[in-house]
Formats: structure tokens, sequence, C-alpha cells
């Protein structure tokens, strides 16, 4: 038997207003993502956060792929994974870095982020897809472009 299972957002580099952010070095604060899940209980990134996102395979899983599809036929950039951060036997834990256009143009308020995840190995492949499995991984509200401020600074040109 091969599977993915327990995704869960282990880190935010820009929560929304009122969103706890996860500390990837404490696993009590990380946000699981649990089947069923409606995008209003989706965790709150703001557009353009890095999300750090890990999920544990079951069984002899090789390799894997993600994919975090959103708004009109856009995907998310991936900054590095899916890698194997931790092996206990034939189970895993990966971990997958990912963010959203911060446009608010492109990805205005309540733009759900989905997930394919696929992975392959001896036995098979796997894979677990939000939906159906939940309406995504997060939800964005806001933007990171309001976390930084523009310093104009002229040069004395005599």
């Amino acid at each position: 038997m091969i599977a993915f299972e327990r995704p869960r957002v282990a880190g935010i580099a820009s929560p929304s207003s009122g969103q706890a952010a996860p500390d990837p070095a404490t696993p009590s604060t990380h946000i699981l993502i649990t089947p069923g899940m409606t995008t209003a209980q989706l965790p709150k990134v703001k557009a353009g956060a890095k999300v750090t996102l890990l999920v544990d395979s079951v069984g002899p899983i090789d390799t894997a792929t993600a994919v975090f599809p959103y708004g009109a036929g856009r995907e998310a950039t991936i900054g590095s994974g899916p890698v194997t951060v931790q092996a206990n036997g034939l189970n895993k834990t990966w971990q997958v870095e990912f963010w959203t256009d911060p446009s608010l143009e492109i990805t205005p308020d309540g733009t759900e982020v989905k997930m394919h995840l696929s992975g392959t190995g001896p036995a098979g492949s796997a894979a677990l897809d939000a939906p159906p499995y939940t309406d995504g991984v997060v939800v964005t509200e806001g933007t990171v472009y309001s976390d930084w401020f523009v310093v104009l600074q002229g040069r004395d040109t005599s």
C-alpha cells in the first residue's frame, strides 16, 4: 500500500491578518488540512506569500511532484520540493514551498490555491488532490505588497 496523508501548512512567510503563522520548527503550530475543509476553513495567506507544506507518504514512494493551480489557469511558483525531509523506514515526510503572484488583480482575495500531489515508487503510484480532498490548501487574503514600502532616494548631481 502507498498513499499520501496529513497535508499541513508548516510555514507562512506572510500570513493574513488574524492568521497565526506556524513555526516550521514546532509541529504543534502546523495547520493540518483535514478532509472536507471548506474555503472558509483553510489557512489564510497573503497573495505572494511563501507557504511551506508538509505531507506524509505511507509505503515506498521514491519521487513526488506537486502542482498548485489557482485562479484562471495559473500555477503557483514552486521554490523547492517536493523533497524528503524525514524518513522512517518506507514512510516519509515531504516538503514543498510555493507562492502565488502577489498582484491582487491576478490573485484577488478569496483565491483558493488547490493541490495536485503525486508520487511513484516500486509498488505503484499515489495521489492526493485538493479538491476533492478539500477545497484547496490555502486561500488568499491581502497581498505581500502591503508589507513593503518604497523609499525614494535621489542623488546630488551638482
